[in-house]
């Protein structure tokens, strides 16, 4: 049995794709006890053969997959079932951010009972609706455990069943896959913060204008190549393979409206709520620790917060 912990779009498309017995464990449950499952063509399925469970009512752990957001909510989720961890159980997280669950591995001591597996992704989806979860294509998931240490049993049997997807699946040495955490951090600076802040498309923010708001938006390649290159200079990445990395992702999941562009815009998430402050605010924290001015990431991370400040303010 593999668990996934959180119902949102990543935790139903992983629950529609691997080979069962699979449980997703959710905060409410459906009432259909079924996910409906989309390809990017719009051909639907219903998933009847899910289990769904909660924090009361989980069985024993042995293998665990993590896709709540970054920060409080993968904390707090993970403490919810701590308890229904079975001995060398395997743990994967799946979040944006870098060194963001460092915190609840100290607080919780998970590594003294489960092998860690932090990953990077590049594949997509987002809900249509609660339960209906649209897959935005193939990509990669980049794994190595959270220290240097050989796969456990639990480990191995969880990267088999997802090598069983259409996802390319790579097991890394955990120092090369903080570099690329590092450059998946410098794609998420600009795909995820001008999604949100032009409430855009990955592809889109690559078009030499496009219409967002019944508005003409000019092309973004400016201010995308200043973004990366402040990123690079604090995570000492080179800025050439850098840019030509976040366009490929953004093209190659074009149709994509990001995680935190949908935290905003759909589910009406304060700025604060979403993953950002893991993403270009860790940016920030590292630039003012390396003395490294970011003078364009710190005015978008404060005009988005300010934005984010003005609707709440309407909303009284």
């Amino acid at each position: 049995m593999i668990h996934i912990l959180g119902s949102g779009s990543i935790g139903c498309v992983i629950a529609s794709k691997i080979q069962r017995p699979v449980s997703l464990i959710c905060r409410t449950m459906p009432k259909q006890h079924s996910l409906i499952y989309e390809l990017p063509d719009g051909v639907t399925r219903s998933i009847e053969d899910i289990q769904f469970q909660n924090a009361s009512t989980i069985t024993p752990i042995s293998k665990l997959i993590v896709c709540t957001k970054a920060g409080e909510d993968t904390y707090n989720a993970v403490s919810s079932v701590q308890h229904a961890l079975s001995k060398d159980s395997s743990i994967l997280f799946l979040q944006n951010g870098f060194k963001r669950n460092e915190k609840l591995i100290k607080d919780t001591n998970l590594e003294k009972k489960s092998q860690i597996l932090n990953s990077m992704i590049t594949f997509g989806a987002f809900l249509r609706e609660k339960f209906h979860v649209v897959d935005a294509g193939t990509g990669i998931l980049r794994t190595s455990t959270h220290l240097e240490e050989p796969l456990n049993d639990n480990s191995k049997e969880l990267i088999d069943v997802l090598m069983k997807t259409n996802y390319t699946i790579e097991v890394v040495p955990p120092k090369d896959l903080e570099n690329t955490l590092k450059s998946k951090i410098a794609v998420n600076c600009v795909v995820n913060m001008l999604g949100a802040l032009l409430k855009a498309t990955s592809g889109e923010l690559y078009e030499k204008a496009y219409v967002s708001n019944d508005q003409i938006m000019p092309s973004n390649e400016q201010l995308i190549y200043d973004i990366l290159r402040e990123v690079c200079e604090v995570l000492d990445l080179d800025l050439a393979s850098t840019a030509n990395l976040t366009r490929k992702a953004s093209l190659a999941t074009y149709t994509n409206f990001n995680s935190t562009a949908r935290d905003y815009h759909i589910k009406h998430m304060t700025m604060p709520e979403t993953e950002i402050k893991y993403i270009t605010g860790y940016v920030i924290e590292e630039g003012k620790a390396k003395g490294i001015p970011t003078p364009v990431n710190n005015t978008l991370y404060n005009l988005f917060a300010m934005m984010s400040h003005l609707r709440e303010l309407k909303q009284v």
